[in-house]
């Protein structure tokens, strides 16, 4: 067996919770954008529901004007001249675990994971707990 392999069996019998990643959708375009933002963020759903963004630079979203700039930014980034983007302007997905996890450590968790696979990209991060 091998090292990892070895290392997630070892994972396993100790039933140490494991992060599932999904990608939930793609937006096309900053309306798009914007929009699967205030979805993120509940945007609209009253100051007691509205969560922040935070962005790759370390900057909370809290207002969608702050955030409709952000989407602004990236569609003008896709459709900057000579260097016009394919596909999608961004890519949404879920990082979850098992009921019971520490809601900052999945925080920090998801955070490292995106600062270490997305450093070289632009990204914003919300955290939602299942009440």
């Amino acid at each position: 067996m091998s090292g990892q392999a070895t290392m997630a069996a070892d994972r396993t019998s100790r039933r140490v919770p494991e992060v599932m990643v999904r990608i939930t959708g793609r937006q096309h375009g900053g309306g798009h954008v914007m929009a699967n933002f205030a979805y993120i963020s509940r945007l609209g759903h009253g100051s007691d529901e509205e969560l922040g963004l935070e962005t790759s630079e370390g900057v909370m979203l809290r207002d969608g004007r702050d955030m409709q700039i952000l989407a602004t930014d990236w569609h003008s980034f896709e459709m900057d001249g000579d260097a016009r983007r394919k596909g999608a302007t961004s890519i949404s997905m879920i990082l979850s675990m098992p009921t019971g996890t520490d809601p900052e450590r999945l925080k920090a968790a998801a955070l490292d994971f995106a600062r270490e696979e997305f450093a070289n990209r632009s990204w914003v991060a919300g955290l939602h707990v299942d009440r």
